[in-house]
């Protein structure tokens, strides 16, 4: 067997997830103004902020690297536990009475 060969699985183990031939990261970031642009009836404007949000998605990756946008995320956005602990009332409350 030649040495080629003989790494296949090593070289795909750091690859990210993609669908279809985009990485899962930027598919997600461009469906959400598509999404929203069939919701409000304007698919077309959807479709070109889709667009626009590939490419600064793919240029804010190569400038910063990509690690950086889940910083982002982790440090300005609310975390489900979060959200779930203000909104919930405590354990040992059975029934709320005005």
């Amino acid at each position: 067997m030649s040495e080629i060969n003989e790494h296949v699985i090593l070289s795909y183990i750091d690859t990210p997830a993609r669908i279809l031939i985009w990485p899962a990261k930027q598919v997600i970031a461009c469906s959400l103004p598509f999404a929203m642009g069939m919701v409000t009836e304007h698919l077309l404007i959807g479709i070109v902020f889709s667009f626009i949000t590939a490419l600064l998605f793919k240029s804010f990756q190569k400038k910063f690297g990509k690690g950086k946008i889940r910083s982002i995320l982790y440090w300005y956005f609310p975390t489900s536990s979060k959200l779930i602990a203000k909104g919930l009332p405590p354990s040992h409350v059975r029934f709320w009475i005005k």
